[in-house]
């Protein structure tokens, strides 16, 4: 079987159906605005959750972003590193197919927000 092309190649929709479709043919139920929503946004939640857990486990705490040679972390760290992208990746993927499942565009409320955003006071006047 070929695999997918799993790249966003400048449409972040295509690539929303994509992952939904893969969803689906994994046997995972689409989601429905009708039944199944709370359990959807639960189960993006363990993924935060779960690279939660990851982060717990650092030695020593990073300083600066993650950066591809991880050149400031040990080996144990730099794995450590690694099981909380993969964590992020799967929440990308349960938002992104989740996106298409309710007949959304992410890719246009993504832009919308991020230019509401851009009219928000920093932090929203928040401390955090």
């Amino acid at each position: 079987m070929d695999k997918r092309n799993y790249t966003c190649d400048g449409n972040l929709d295509s690539l929303c159906e994509t992952l939904a479709e893969a969803a689906l043919e994994k046997g995972f139920t689409p989601s429905r605005w009708n039944d199944n929503l709370p359990v959807k946004f639960m189960l993006m939640t363990t993924e935060i959750c779960e690279a939660m857990q990851e982060f717990r486990h650092f030695k020593a705490l990073p300083t600066t972003s993650f950066d591809p040679g991880y050149s400031f972390l040990s080996k144990e760290d730099k794995q450590i590193a690694d099981n909380i992208k993969e964590e992020l990746a799967d929440l990308a993927i349960r938002l992104f197919a989740m996106s298409h499942e309710l007949g959304f565009s992410l890719e246009k409320e993504v832009a919308a927000k991020a230019i509401k955003n851009e009219d928000r006071p920093p932090k929203h006047n928040r401390r955090c």
